[in-house]
This record gives structure tokens, C-alpha cells and sequence, in this order.
């Protein structure tokens, strides 16, 4: 899945930008459970699974320091007949 970046005058420098990603990854495996939400030197990462009949839905928005959306992804899977698709 890759995550589309929006307009942001911040940029996560290396070391920050690792650690996104290892939250990333950590919060796509927690948010089976329910929300995951987590802060790294002022970024803060929100993922949620959204479930439905026929496909499951997983949002991440990941925020600056000061607030404003640096990126954001949405992944589907879908389901036909039980089967991941």
C-alpha cells in the first residue's frame, strides 16, 4: 500500500521518517483490535479498520507537529466468496 502525501510545509527528517513507517506497520497489525493511534516527536499516526460484508477498509492519516495531514492512505480487501481477492 502507498500512502499519497499531501500538501505539508513539514517534512519528516530520516530518523523520523523509519520510525513512521515502523508505526505504520505496527498500527496496520493493532488496528484488527480496534484503533491504533501513536506520537513520534510531535507526528501523530491514527489508523482504523473499517469492516463491512463484503471487504474491509483500513484508514491512515498521519498529522505534523503543527496538525496539518502529511499523508494519508486508504486499503481495501475485498472479499468474494470467503476468499481474499
Amino acid at each position: 500500500m502507498e500512502l499519497m502525501n499531501v500538501a505539508c510545509p513539514v517534512w519528516p527528517d530520516a530518523e523520523e521518517l523509519r520510525m513512521l513507517r515502523a508505526l505504520v506497520q505496527e498500527g496496520v497489525a493493532a488496528s484488527r483490535h480496534g484503533a491504533y493511534a501513536a506520537q513520534f516527536h510531535g507526528w501523530c499516526i491514527r489508523i482504523c479498520r473499517v469492516d463491512g460484508p463484503l471487504r474491509h477498509s483500513m484508514h491512515i492519516d498521519i498529522r505534523s507537529r503543527d496538525g496539518t495531514a502529511w499523508a494519508r492512505g486508504c486499503w481495501w480487501t475485498i472479499y468474494v466468496g470467503g476468499d481474499v481477492v
